[in-house]
């Protein structure tokens, strides 16, 4: 519904023609599509007339979202591959988007419980938000999988030449034929950010809009609508990422259709859109580089005071790289001998008729004489394949596994060379139950620690709970929990003490007592 501020008609984001946003990030449709978006953008800068008795935030959504898309290929390049900064900053975008997941689910419930005449109407735009949101983290799930399944290929393979130049090295010349080297793996396509920003943009201007129909007004409350503050802060990034770009005709274009959004929604703004800060000397498309102080005049005394220091410093240098120099070296140490198992007599394969299959029966028995949280599954053709299988087949392997039984997957099941533990994605196997037990006794120990710890550390039973993990590589378990100020945080017990691990995934260098971590839950 419009809302109506003083004499200013604001009409709200009501998700229409959102999808003809879709085919400008099309890689099949975009070229025509931006063609005909281009002339669309001269149309209406050119029959542009101010109504700043009405704003329709929709359609000014729409028209900053192809300004945006139809800017940054002239701006930046979207072609190159992602650098490490965007890497991480993606990595940061879907811990968000799956907690924006969280919060859009829990605002649905609650607005379907107390309006529930007045949900028929934001129901679409809450399925929408939910659709979009998921998408994003399956398509940044997907091209993180791909390129990790690249690296790996490529360093098997890049082995694998490694060892055939080796053998030539050492064969020498000869009349044999040349030994084919294996060829590398096709690079996976590079990352659509164009397609990331629709879809990002999108979202959270669904979820600023149903925060707004859903969540009563705080006392922290500016007055300002929220949906006009999320546009200006897109009508400021437009401005300052096009800044340097005027010689461009096409960037001359997209500037003069800003400003003349900026024009429209400075009144409901309250306040100048473009302020003297927006300017930046620098390049926009630069990191902005700190002032330099100016250089400040030195007394004769304090250049001669610093002279003494250098003179000092460098004598130190040279010293200690001296004495590194005549550091004796460790030799090398002795390789390491690994055991194979070579298997004697029939061994079991995927295709083995069903018959001739292992069976778990006698792995009930043992596994009920524990106190775990997980059971025992028959082995399929896939967990069969998990031994011999390597690189991305392994990886796919694994993948539909936790697809399928959850992420948090863990089970024992019977194969060919005894029984295995699949553990969130990692496999270990055992040849014998003498194995299979001391494991299960070792998982228990860890998780009666973990149990007596949540009752120790008087840990809210509404934002904690025991969940199973990997340290290491090594099963175990470990107490996820939240802090006075809601940053998730894992708590690890073993014989030395309790271990934190942040919310960055990096662990606390010191091992505290349970007191000391109740404490520590209770501090920001």
């Amino acid at each position: 519904m419009p809302e109506e501020s003083s004499s200013l008609r604001i009409d709200p984001i009501t998700g229409d023609h959102f999808d003809d946003l879709l085919p400008l990030v099309d890689p099949e449709k975009k070229t025509g599509v931006l063609a005909s978006a281009w002339g669309q953008l001269r149309q209406h800068v050119h029959a542009h007339t101010s109504r700043p008795e009405h704003l329709d935030l929709n359609a000014i959504f729409l028209e900053i979202v192809r300004l945006e898309v139809l800017m940054y290929p002239i701006v930046r390049d979207w072609k190159q591959p992602l650098s490490n900064q965007e890497w991480e900053h993606l990595e940061s975008q879907s811990k968000l988007l799956e907690q924006q997941q969280e919060r859009l689910k829990k605002l649905s419930l609650q607005f379907r419980r107390s309006r529930p005449n007045e949900y028929p109407e934001a129901a679409a735009l809450f399925n929408r938000a939910q659709a979009t949101t998921q998408e994003l983290r399956n398509t940044w799930s997907s091209f993180r999988r791909e390129w990790r399944d690249y690296k790996r290929e490529w360093e098997a393979i890049n082995a694998q030449r490694r060892q055939v130049r080796q053998k030539q090295r050492k064969e020498g010349p000869s009349t044999a034929p040349e030994i084919e080297l294996p060829e590398y793996p096709a690079l996976p396509a590079v990352f659509r950010r164009d397609h990331w920003l629709v879809q990002r943009l999108i979202v959270r201007i669904l979820e600023v809009e149903l925060r707004l129909r859903t969540l009563p007004k705080s006392e922290e409350d500016d007055g300002r609508h929220p949906g006009v503050k999320f546009l200006v802060g897109e009508l400021r990034r437009v401005f300052q990422r096009t800044q340097g770009f005027e010689l461009l005709d096409k960037i001359k274009l997209i500037q003069q259709r800003n400003a003349q959004l900026i024009q429209e929604l400075e009144p409901a703004f309250g306040e100048a859109i473009v302020t003297p800060d927006l300017h930046d000397k620098e390049h926009p498309t630069s990191e902005p580089k700190p002032a330099a102080p100016p250089p400040k005049a030195e007394k004769p005394e304090q250049k001669n005071h610093s002279k003494l220091w250098l003179l000092a410093g460098l004598a130190v240098l040279v010293i200690i790289g001296g004495g590194l120099f005549f550091l004796p070296t460790n030799p090398q140490p002795p390789p390491i001998k690994r055991l194979k198992f070579n298997p004697k007599g029939t061994t079991l394969t995927a295709d083995s008729p069903e018959q001739s299959k292992l069976q778990s029966g006698g792995l009930d028995t043992l596994l009920a004489s524990f106190d775990l949280d997980f059971g025992i599954k028959d082995a399929d053709p896939r967990m069969l394949r998990l031994n011999d299988a390597k690189g991305s087949e392994r990886q796919s392997l694994i993948n539909e596994l936790l697809e399928e039984f959850g992420q948090e997957a863990r089970f024992l099941f019977a194969n060919a060379k005894g029984t295995a533990l699949f553990w969130m994605g990692e496999l270990e196997q055992f040849t014998n139950p003498q194995q299979v037990r001391k494991a299960l006794e070792n998982l228990e120990r860890r998780l009666k620690r973990i149990r007596s710890l949540f009752t120790e550390i008087g840990a809210n039973p509404k934002n904690s709970r025991v969940v199973p993990d990997l340290v290491d590589g090594e099963p175990t378990y470990a107490l996820e929990s939240m802090t006075a100020d809601g940053e998730p945080i894992r708590i690890y017990v073993d014989g030395e003490g309790v271990r934190l691990r942040l919310s960055n995934g990096q662990f606390m260098p010191q091992k505290l007592s349970p007191q000391a971590a109740r404490k520590r839950l209770a501090q920001p």
